[in-house]
């Protein structure tokens, strides 16, 4: 017998629904939350990565970056907001997809790589186009 959870509008999910939701917004913040750490403590470095990607201004870009993830980020993993965070990390993986890995400008293997990669930040992209679909579930404050 499948136990169900209430949740907000009178839907219900399996306890193992629950899980797997607080699963994956924990899996899917923990790549945006180590990115932006990453980012605020090797400033220098991913000042230099921005600066070569050609953005106009890399200095507020990389603030907004982190700030972005960390946040985004956070309120993701918690739950908090998880709709709205899911969906800005969706829009940022998009930007940050096309500006940081334009597979159709390489050849060989290193097309193979970037679209590789694109593809991988695709996935990320439908997961978190599912949690702001589905919500947080039941685990958040």
């Amino acid at each position: 017998m499948t136990r169900l959870t209430p949740v907000a509008g009178d839907q219900r999910i399996s306890r193992a629904s629950a899980l797997g939701l607080l699963i994956a917004r924990l899996c899917l913040a923990a790549v945006f939350l180590y990115s932006g750490a990453a980012k605020l403590i090797f400033w220098s470095g991913g000042l230099e990565e921005f600066a070569a990607l050609g953005l106009p201004v890399p200095v507020l870009a990389l603030t907004a970056t982190i700030v972005l993830q960390l946040g985004a980020g956070t309120a993701l993993a918690i739950g908090w907001c998880s709709g709205p965070a899911a969906l800005a990390l969706a829009a940022f993986t998009v930007a940050a997809t096309l500006v940081g890995h334009p597979f159709w400008t390489f050849q060989g293997a290193d097309f193979h790589r970037q679209l590789t990669t694109a593809l991988e930040h695709l996935a990320i992209v439908g997961g978190l186009v599912a949690i702001a679909a589905t919500g947080s579930g039941p685990f958040r404050p």
